[in-house]
């Protein structure tokens, strides 16, 4: 089982890098176009995700994002994701998001548990109806 979570972990923090890959693409424009509202919006609507908190810095290193003093990780289980935004190969900043995993590792749980408890229904009411069905047979 440690194995399967591991690789269940690997899965996750690669499909939020390549959320991260495609939101950083979508952040430079405002970026750059210093239109804060737009890219404060869009961010925003991305931290309702659970376990995502995200930062964007410029390439002097100054925060854009969010007004708040920001740790890079706070807790434990946090993961710090680095994408680089850049524009013709030229560095405008960054895109940081500290990923807690553990609520979609909770709900993946949840839903292994759903599906092993459906199993054993099944298996449950196949036995019974073969103990039926034998019982009327034999007698």
């Amino acid at each position: 089982m440690p194995m399967q979570q591991s690789a269940i972990r690997q899965a996750l923090i690669e499909a939020n890098q390549g959320t991260l890959e495609q939101l950083g693409k979508v952040v430079i424009t405002p970026m750059i176009q210093r239109d804060y509202s737009q890219m404060f919006e869009l961010l925003d609507s991305q931290e309702t995700r659970d376990g995502w908190r995200l930062r964007v810095l410029r390439d002097d290193g100054k925060q854009l994002y969010p007004l708040d003093p920001w740790e890079a990780t706070s807790d434990q289980n946090e993961i710090l994701i680095i994408q680089q935004l850049s524009l013709l190969d030229d560095s405008v900043g960054e895109l940081q998001l500290a990923l807690n995993l553990e609520p979609q590792l909770s709900r993946l749980e949840a839903i292994g548990l759903n599906v092993e408890l459906l199993d054993m229904a099944i298996l449950s009411f196949g036995l019974i109806f073969l103990f039926f069905y034998f019982k009327g047979n034999i007698t």
